[in-house]
């Protein structure tokens, strides 16, 4: 996933969300399926993908791990 750092703090959060519900989506995943891998309610984790409510640090590295993916931070220019 590549995000423009340099866009308002919402837009990033936006962008990563957004695309946490693409990949949900794309391998078929309800929002309960994921959401109890979580540990929060289907209406919880759709809240998050519409940016209209924003989950704990542990929660998004988690929600990130339920669906393939690690969040990372790398310096700029040396993103793997």
């Amino acid at each position: 996933m590549n995000f423009h750092w340099s866009a308002p703090p919402t837009q990033v959060r936006n962008d990563i969300f957004g695309r946490l519900q693409e990949i949900r989506l794309a391998w078929k995943l309800t929002a309960t399926e994921v959401g109890n891998r979580i540990g929060v309610r289907a209406e919880t984790l759709r809240r998050w993908e519409r940016g209209t409510s924003t989950p704990q640090l542990y929660q998004l590295i988690t929600w990130c791990g339920v669906l393939g993916y690690e969040l990372s931070i790398w310096p700029k220019g040396q993103a793997q």
